[in-house]
């Protein structure tokens, strides 16, 4: 859903292979935008937008 300036993403754990029974999970992500040849990374080098630059990532914690 999107709330102002913000938006919010539901992802089921299955389709994540994230175990159900827990609630502590740790994600690793980067948001790409806009790339010509989905599922090669080197191409958002040339086209698209990554989103943090470089090798950061954005880290989502649920402890």
């Amino acid at each position: 859903r999107v709330q102002g300036n913000r938006l919010h993403l539901a992802i089921p754990r299955t389709a994540l292979n994230l175990p159900i029974d827990t609630t502590r999970t740790a994600l690793d992500f980067k948001w790409l935008d806009h790339a010509t040849r989905p599922g090669d990374p080197m191409d958002v080098y040339v086209s698209g937008d990554a989103a943090p630059e470089g090798r950061f990532r954005y880290c989502y914690q649920a402890k």
